[in-house]
């Protein structure tokens, strides 16, 4: 609910925009098709309708219009209608790989399948909850000190909102170059476990990799969370294909208990040299020690495997310590120290900033990533064939939108099913007209949200009925 000031701005707002010319209903028309973004993007022109059949424009729309298109940003802390968007899409994504749709057949509910997380390893001691039941942070002998003179002990229970959770216990010996090279060299470390794994099956088959490669695919969609102390873990799910047109099944002696024994094996052995030595040490890195793989091998499997994944991934749209834009020079770094971001994220951010000068670290792009740590992946990232894509999820929404203007276009109207839109627009600005619009269109956004919550929440109960 909003409070008592924003109700009164909200008010306010309706009221200025109910005196216009078209009142609320022309402005929520406008508002839904940009998904009732925050932020939208104002487009002024005009469109065309052309027939598909002879290519002749049968309407040519001179009166030009204003239009506005959703912004497009992912993070819930710079638009929550456009992340809640994007987010619903991501959870189809991993849907349809798991349980089909989406123009994914439904058999891939029968392929071997299995959920794994791999974690970040540590770059130092850092204030956590205690795994299993309540518990000191740190226990240890009180007078045991780091070679800055820090107590090494914390005999406090945090609780799960405690700022100091996720922040080193001795910045000085957190290992911050450490942190932000093993997420520059993150997509590579990935890209080099795919490859050990495959590896890895082909040998507990008893068979190579190269005659492996004719009968299997492995596909896989992996999920970013961020953690309090600032570290990206991956969740994914990795799937066995065989090859053949579209996606088949594998070969029958591939079962989801073999997948997960490749994947722990693979994962284990893989590792990247770092560009740079760090205190005159050449690390490498690696995946940390906590590895989860578990076969998805019945229905509540897979069930737990996409409502972890639904978890993580508006985990990874909420604001966790990362900021939510990049920054574009010194003095916004500089202006980190009175933003209220924690200083160990602060330092992550620096850290990246400073190791981007450097000559041999250039190809990680950690300048353009440092807002997120040095790490510059995507929330949400697939094999070309484990499901459908974002573009074509965006397309099917795009039909379905414009089948439902149809049905609501008066009976008089000629008919557009038949016909191609091209419209010519040009750039004009950024927000709404009135200062108010925001509030109004935030409103009907959390309205739509909600919406979309109940909608997955049956689309989850019927696909692992």
């Amino acid at each position: 609910m909003p409070a008592r000031g924003d109700t009164t701005e909200l008010v306010e707002a309706m009221l200025a925009r109910a005196r216009l010319d078209g009142g609320l209903d022309s402005f929520e028309a406008k508002s839904r098709q940009a998904h009732n973004c925050s932020h939208p993007v104002r487009l002024f022109g005009h469109q065309d309708y052309v027939d598909t059949a002879t290519g002749e424009i049968t309407d040519n729309c001179g009166d030009e219009r204003l239009v506005f298109k959703a912004c497009g940003n992912r993070r819930k802390t710079r638009c929550p209608a456009c992340s809640d968007v994007y987010r619903n899409d991501a959870r189809h994504l991993v849907m349809a790989g798991l349980a089909g749709g989406k123009g994914v057949p439904e058999s891939v509910a029968t392929h071997p399948m299995v959920f794994a997380t791999l974690t970040a390893p540590s770059f130092g001691a850092v204030h956590t909850r205690a795994k299993s039941g309540p518990g000191p942070c740190h226990p240890s002998s009180p007078a045991k000190n780091c070679p800055h003179g820090t107590k090494l002990a914390c005999f406090s229970h945090h609780e799960r909102d405690d700022p100091l959770l996720g922040q080193p216990i001795c910045p000085e010996c957190y290992r911050y170059d450490e942190h932000v090279v093993f997420h520059g060299l993150l997509p590579e470390l990935w890209r080099r476990t795919t490859i050990y794994t495959f590896r890895a099956l082909a040998r507990l088959l008893e068979t190579t990799p190269s005659q492996l490669k004719h009968d299997v695919r492995l596909s896989f969609v992996k999920v970013v969370e961020y953690q309090a102390r600032g570290a990206v873990h991956l969740h994914l799910v990795v799937r066995a294909d065989g090859i053949g047109d579209g996606i088949v099944p594998p070969p029958s002696e591939i079962t989801a208990q073999l997948l997960g024994a490749a994947l722990m094996v693979g994962s284990r052995a893989v590792a990247v040299v770092h560009p740079i030595r760090l205190d005159g040490v050449v690390h490498h890195a690696r995946w940390g020690s906590q590895l989860d793989v578990s076969p998805i091998d019945s229905p509540a499997a897979a069930r737990r495997a996409a409502r972890y994944a639904a978890k993580y991934l508006s985990k990874s749209t909420e604001s966790t310590g990362v900021l939510d834009r990049r920054l574009k020079n010194a003095t916004e770094v500089a202006a980190l120290r009175t933003s209220g971001l924690s200083p160990h994220h602060r330092r992550l951010v620096e850290c990246a900033w400073r190791l981007s000068r450097r000559q041999e670290l250039r190809f990680l792009g950690l300048r353009c990533c440092a807002h997120g740590f040095g790490f510059k992946g995507n929330a949400i990232t697939k094999s070309r064939h484990y499901s459908t894509s974002f573009g074509a999820l965006r397309r099917r929404r795009f039909q379905h939108q414009r089948r439902q203007a149809l049905l609501r276009a008066p009976p008089e109207e000629p008919s557009r099913a038949d016909e191609l839109v091209i419209g010519t627009w040009r750039y004009v600005g950024i927000g709404y007209g009135l200062p108010g619009d925001h509030l109004i269109a935030e409103m009907w956004a959390r309205e739509s949200i909600e919406m979309r919550r109940v909608g997955w929440q049956e689309i989850m109960s019927e696909a692992f009925a």
